[in-house]
């Protein structure tokens, strides 16, 4: 930690042509102090007193006071940035200058992904010289590139954690800049990227024409609402903005969401689904007659397909039909958290599917025999990584068939089934 201080206060000291005894030995040690064992502290400090402009010993002389108050540390390392952009406003503009922050930067910080300074100020509904000046003085916690069309990004996530309270929720600043974006007249509608007739695959479909028409601010505000308002705990009351947003964009978002190729987000729906236009073929004409969506967006059903069997009057219980093995499946079971269903079947496979969506996320393979769950034939119990569908180990030691094989509740151990008992 020291090594690195001295590295970036001398390069500081040289670049600002500073008195070569500055910064003292104390003063080092006392950074040092303040930063263990946080290295993004002294990361921080450095690009602070490095700030462009700025007066380097002023600046270290500020951030040294904090070591004679209880602070956390989260507080040691952010409060200098802030407190220095507090005071170098005029008396008469705080209060505006901290309401623009706040709209701003706080948007900035709770971002699901970061956005450019161009897609920034159409979603926040602010000049782009708004967003520039806000962020000019921040180079010392967030990456600023030059390019307006470069993501603005957090050197840290701790900034996000020191400046947003987990206890407090209610209005989420992107929850409400996304529905209004989505909502603004022409943003989401049916058919926005304007194709030729109805079946059109996605595949199909230019890039190009996707992307203006859907521009980075707007697939964010599609991709992330949902996430916003799970963080806001808001619930949806009648007539709130979410509400009336459903009510007249659902269909859209959905399109949307499928011109985006993450249909799989939208769990109400298919992840096959392929034809844009058709949703409004499929998910209204075939919709049973009682059905919510049917209710709500009649008037959107196309004529131009007709049914030709009798509608539904309402929902199958029956969610989805998980198809893909080439032979008996002769066992299946759900993860702990309900997310996937694993599938294991004669084809010497074990696939795993979401939930859903019903689609198959991987395909596991390496007995060589027949499979039950991860047990085989071949008298070997395979441990595979989920996520990527890879065999991280295989246990060996049986003498005759494993038949099944099932996780302790702690998930720390694994119980074979065999025909009778076996070394193992």
């Amino acid at each position: 930690m020291r090594i690195f201080l001295e590295h970036e206060l001398g390069a500081i000291q040289k670049a600002r042509m500073l008195s070569s005894d500055w910064p003292a030995t104390h003063e080092i040690l006392a950074l040092v102090d303040l930063a263990v064992p946080l290295f993004i502290y002294a990361a921080t400090v450095c690009r602070y007193i490095g700030t462009k402009g700025s007066n380097p010993k002023k600046y270290l002389n500020k951030v040294l006071k904090y070591e004679n108050f209880t602070f956390s540390e989260l507080e040691r390392t952010y409060l200098p940035v802030l407190d220095q952009l507090l005071e170098e406003q005029e008396e008469d503009g705080k209060e505006e200058w901290l309401h623009a922050f706040r709209d701003v930067i706080s948007s900035i910080v709770v971002l699901e992904s970061p956005l450019s300074t161009v897609s920034l100020a159409c979603l926040l509904k602010v000049s782009q010289d708004e967003i520039k000046c806000q962020v000019d003085s921040l180079h010392s916690v967030l990456s600023v590139p030059d390019n307006e069309d470069v993501p603005i990004r957090l050197l840290d996530l701790s900034f996000r954690e020191f400046l947003v309270d987990p206890q407090k929720h209610g209005k989420s600043p992107g929850l409400s800049h996304c529905l209004e974006l989505m909502s603004t007249s022409s943003r989401l509608r049916q058919d926005m990227c304007r194709l030729s007739g109805l079946g059109v695959l996605r595949s199909e479909i230019d890039e190009g024409l996707v992307a203006s028409s859907l521009p980075p601010e707007l697939q964010y505000a599609c991709r992330y609402w949902v996430s916003h308002l799970k963080q806001s705990r808001q619930k949806i009351i009648d007539g709130d903005k979410t509400h009336v947003f459903l009510q007249k964009h659902f269909l859209h978002w959905i399109e949307a969401i499928s011109l985006m190729r993450e249909s799989n987000r939208c769990v109400y729906l298919i992840d096959t689904l392929q034809a844009l236009v058709g949703i409004y073929c499929s998910a209204l004409v075939f919709a049973p007659e009682t059905s919510l969506v049917r209710r709500t967006f009649a008037e959107q059903e196309t004529q131009r397909v007709q049914m030709l069997s009798i509608r539904e009057a309402d929902w199958n219980a029956c969610r989805s039909t998980l198809e893909g093995h080439s032979s008996h499946v002769m066992a299946v079971a759900f993860s702990p958290d309900g997310q996937l269903v694993a599938s294991a079947s004669w084809d010497n496979t074990v696939r795993l599917w979401e939930a859903a969506t019903g689609t198959c996320r991987s395909t596991l393979e390496g007995h060589s025999s027949y499979l039950v769950a991860s047990a085989s034939r071949d008298k070997t119990i395979r441990l595979w990584k989920a996520v990527t569908g890879t065999c991280c180990s295989t246990l060996e030691g049986h003498s005759n068939i494993v038949w099944a094989v099932a996780f302790s509740t702690d998930g720390q151990a694994a119980e074979a089934v065999i025909p009778y008992s076996s070394a193992g």
